[in-house]
């Protein structure tokens, strides 16, 4: 029953509240009159928070979904009861007035400190974009460039291959000019030095040792070369007039070795009797190229076990053992070649 009814008997009852329930007891005359029990639901005890009045009409009330208060819809924009029913479940969303102003300002400030970021972020993009703008200009630049040089590269190397053959040409020509210039000379090695030697009677000496005849008139000149190693002799040059007399001895000095039988070089103790280890070794007087070349072919042919190496004709040549088919060395890279091909049959020995 609505409260309005029994006003007159507030002023004298007796309130007990438990949850709910509130017990109300009158008075009638002098006797204590219970009034009974009345069910209140717990909105009809709470106010609007705009008017202080309470809420007859349990239909005529909002909540707050921010601050949680209870309004009128007389009290807010709404006005009317028929538009409070009409949100439905957008009552669980809805703001009041206070709240919405509140947020609306917190949402301007988040907007405005969005859209502060927004720019700053924007300003740091655009600074970036011109970063990588300018890298990628100075990129293209440098690929320019480098095309450029790569071009300027193609052409030196094209001209610099073009030099290396002219140039191996030139020395191939020069080498070929050294060797014709040397073809009327022999080298005599292992000739122990001696005090007043007379180097045209030497090579005579020699000569006559290998069984050929050599006039003095077929001699142009003859000296000796001072050796770097002072137990090593240096050996003696002889220039002949003619090719022929130098192939004489070259061919008499290969027959003797034949006949001697017991490894290159020819005894020097019938010469004198001090030299009985002394041994005299013939060969061409060959470049500073072919001797360089000749010097590496020999250590090589000690690595690998070849026993024999020689020159011919100014070639090199070289041989693993009598009666094997000979190798002619041309340069290093064969040199090379040679040594990594017999290593690798030794390894997999």
């Amino acid at each position: 029953q609505p409260l309005s009814k029994h006003r007159s008997l507030i002023a004298l009852v007796g309130l007990n509240y438990r949850g709910a329930r509130w017990n109300f007891v009158g008075v009638a005359g002098s006797a204590v009159t219970d009034l009974g029990v009345f069910h209140i639901p717990p909105i009809a005890m709470s106010e609007c928070e705009s008017c202080k009045n309470g809420f007859p009409n349990p239909k005529d009330c909002i909540q707050c979904s921010v601050c949680d208060k209870l309004f009128h819809s007389a009290c807010t924009k709404l006005r009317t009861v028929s538009k409070l029913l009409e949100l439905g479940k957008r009552k669980e969303t809805w703001r009041c007035d206070h709240c919405r102003d509140t947020m609306s300002d917190m949402e301007a400030v988040l907007s405005r400190v969005k859209n502060e970021i927004i720019d700053s972020l924007n300003k740091k993009i655009d600074g970036v974009e011109k970063s990588v703008q300018f890298l990628s200009d100075k990129f293209d630049e440098q690929k320019l460039l480098l095309e450029s040089y790569s071009g300027k590269m193609e052409e030196l190397t094209k001209e610099n291959e073009k030099l290396r053959k002219e140039v191996s040409q030139l020395q191939s020509v020069n080498m070929q000019m050294n060797i014709e210039s040397r073809r009327n000379n022999v080298m005599f090695h292992g000739i122990p030095v001696t005090r007043n030697e007379n180097p045209i009677e030497t090579v005579k000496t020699i000569s006559k040792l290998i069984k050929v005849n050599i006039e003095q008139e077929s001699i142009d000149f003859a000296f000796r070369i001072p050796s770097k190693d002072e137990h090593k002799p240096g050996p003696v040059i002889c220039r002949f007039l003619a090719r022929r007399h130098s192939d004489r001895v070259f061919q008499a000095y290969r027959d003797a070795i034949k006949i001697q039988n017991d490894g290159f070089g020819v005894k020097l103790s019938c010469i004198n009797k001090k030299w009985d280890k002394e041994r005299c070794y013939i060969s061409e007087h060959t470049p500073r190229e072919v001797s360089n070349l000749l010097y590496e072919t020999r250590k090589l042919a000690k690595e690998i076990g070849f026993k024999f190496v020689w020159t011919r004709d100014y070639r090199i040549n070289m041989r693993k053992a009598e009666g094997d088919r000979p190798i002619r060395i041309n340069d290093y890279d064969q040199l090379q070649e040679l040594r990594e091909k017999y290593k690798k049959g030794r390894d997999l020995a």
